[in-house]
């Protein structure tokens, strides 16, 4: 980050203090002078060190927000993934050939009109999903 502006501050200071150095001041002139100074300098400094503090905290943002972005990326990517294994679909022949007994369609139509296996309709067809078939068959054996 640029600093330009506080190092503009403190050579504007360092002109007037060499021109305020010419002048002819009392004694009370001369101390409030001298604390004016004091204290801008001591403001400028602070200034700094505020400077720095909001640049390294605007770096650490940045870096979280990046960590966040590539952390939610790979939350968003597991959820896809387990929403697309869960929401699996089976026709009623790749239900055929995943059961290890291999039924004939004709079977598990049957079995479908006895409600003997977990089943639905899309658009008019017969359809399974297959981690309902996967937990129908662990109860089955």
């Amino acid at each position: 980050m640029d600093t330009t502006n506080i190092d503009d501050a403190t050579k504007a200071l360092d002109k007037v203090i060499a021109q305020l150095w010419n002048q002819k001041f009392n004694g009370s002139q001369v101390q409030q002078l001298s604390t004016f100074i004091t204290n801008m300098q001591e403001e400028i400094k602070q200034l700094r060190d505020d400077y720095n503090n909001l640049d390294s905290f605007v770096r650490s943002i940045y870096y979280d927000l990046d960590r966040y972005k590539r952390k939610f990326a790979e939350l968003r990517m597991q959820s896809l993934t387990t929403v697309e294994s869960v929401n699996e679909y089976l026709s009623v022949y790749q239900l055929c050939h995943y059961i290890p007994s291999h039924p004939v369609a004709s079977t598990v139509r049957t079995w479908c009109c006895q409600n003997k296996i977990p089943h639905h309709k899309m658009n008019g067809k017969l359809v399974f999903l297959k981690n309902e078939i996967d937990e129908w068959l662990k109860n089955k054996l």
